[in-house]
């Protein structure tokens, strides 16, 4: 059990020990669950639905459905959004962002096409299609499997494909899975080509 579902029962015995003292007022267990969480800090959380889900049963003293919508929209009013501009990264943004330490450059093109045009210097790889598995494995096998450390959820992830298109994907996977600060190199390897040209 990852993280989120982790704080999603810690929230949901809250819920449940506050479901059997209200009866009439849905709004305490609203505040509740919501003020969890905020103190948790909480972005973005695919499976807090499914989870929520699982404890209907007990749930009998609220209005499930209602609860299942006003926190559908907390999320989404909270939630890292790929359309932010920051998110949108162009040639200069990205040699800015490799000088930092920090930040790590991940391709999500196939191995193929990398064996073909090579890559942006410090680049990664992980194909796009692996991309929320990756994100969900163990730091070790992660580290097995990709030959480089799992990058932690608020490191600075930057996604680059051969135009754009995929990165933009890879970008959305890593928002759903809690890495708020991620983005993505929306020229591609086309942009880098076209910019590093004829220098050294």
């Amino acid at each position: 059990m990852n993280i989120t579902c982790n704080r999603v029962n810690h929230w949901m015995s809250g819920l449940l020990k506050a479901s059997r003292t209200i009866s009439t007022s849905h709004i305490p267990i609203y505040d509740h669950i919501l003020s969890s969480m905020t103190a948790s800090n909480l972005k973005t959380s695919n499976n807090l639905h499914t989870q929520l889900i699982s404890y209907k049963n007990n749930l009998d003293k609220i209005n499930f459905s209602s609860l299942i919508r006003y926190t559908s929209r907390y999320l989404s009013s909270n939630m890292s959004s790929v359309n932010e501009e920051f998110r949108h990264l162009d040639f200069d943004q990205l040699n800015e962002a490799r000088q930092k330490q920090d930040t790590v450059l991940i391709d999500v093109r196939e191995k193929e096409e990398l064996a073909q045009t090579g890559t942006i210097p410090g680049a990664h790889h992980i194909p796009v299609g692996e991309m929320a598995k990756a994100l969900a494995t163990p730091d070790e096998e992660f580290k097995k499997m990709y030959k480089f450390p799992k990058p932690a959820q608020d490191s600075n992830v930057i996604f680059s494909c051969r135009s754009g298109k995929r990165s933009l994907a890879a970008l959305e996977v890593a928002l759903a899975n809690g890495y708020s600060n991620a983005r993505h190199y929306k020229g591609g390897f086309l942009d880098w080509e076209k910019n590093t040209s004829g220098t050294n």
